[in-house]
């Protein structure tokens, strides 16, 4: 019997995705949808429901009536649209409110120093550090409800996981190869940090996780964990939270990062 068999499980009843056309998010899915407490709602977004990337995605949905697919543009967050995907969400979960939302969406697009420019730098941040906060800050009223609707415990009532990488930790960078990807995964722990603070009194959970290194599109072919291994173990890592453990930086396999 291993640790996380013998913790008491943080189980979610709704859960809202960023990227879940493919790679880590739409694997997350697969997983959430072979536990033993299936939630009620799954809640899964990406950039084009047109694009051939989302096709397997909206398979899942129509074989499985607790998946919903919005079509949400990660750019979009500092325009008019972020309170759309808000207000499908309410449709959706109604007053039991969200209990797990999962920041997801990311983008690296692998720069040398000399190639680092302004716009890098900003697209990287838009997707990477200022979507997850804005994301995390509209949705603070139905994570909120959720956390009411719970009895108080261990574990948490509602949680913020952010898709963090252990190139965001300072402690562990020795180089400027994808700048802007490091710097924004560290601006993104720091949200997280923060915002555990701000919502502690609210009931919700915030936390950072490093995937591992993980062969998908942006990890590449070289990477040493499987999509598979990568994600059953961030599921792992989600289900045994704790709420003293807010605003901590967990890697896949369950132990604490530097920031």
């Amino acid at each position: 019997m291993d640790l996380y068999s013998m913790m008491a499980s943080f189980t979610f009843s709704s859960v809202f995705i960023t990227g879940s056309n493919r790679g880590l998010g739409l694997n997350m899915i697969k997983h959430i949808l072979n536990s033993s407490t299936v939630p009620k709602h799954i809640i899964a977004t990406c950039r084009s429901l047109k694009a051939d990337n989302a096709q397997e995605l909206q398979k899942l949905a129509e074989t499985n009536s607790n998946i919903h697919v919005l079509e949400f543009d990660m750019a979009d967050v500092s325009g008019p649209r972020l309170p759309e995907p808000v207000k499908q969400v309410l449709d959706i979960v109604q007053e039991a409110g969200l209990n797990l939302l999962i920041n997801n969406a990311g983008m690296n697009l692998k720069e040398t120093f000399d190639e680092v420019s302004p716009d890098i730098m900003r697209r990287t941040f838009d997707v990477n550090t200022i979507a997850p906060c804005m994301i995390t800050k509209a949705f603070r009223p139905l994570l909120k409800r959720a956390a009411e609707m719970k009895q108080p415990g261990e574990q948490p009532e509602a949680a913020v996981v952010n898709i963090s990488s252990d190139l965001g930790s300072i402690d562990n960078i020795t180089n400027a190869y994808m700048l802007a990807y490091k710097v924004s995964k560290a601006a993104l722990n720091m949200v997280t940090k923060a915002v555990s603070g701000e919502f502690a009194d609210d009931g919700i959970t915030v936390v950072s996780v490093h995937p591992g290194w993980v062969k998908t599109d942006m990890g590449g072919s070289n990477a040493s964990l499987t999509i598979d291994e990568s994600v059953s173990s961030v599921v792992k890592v989600i289900s045994s939270l704790q709420k003293s453990q807010t605003g901590s930086f967990f890697s896949y396999d369950g132990t604490i990062l530097p920031w």
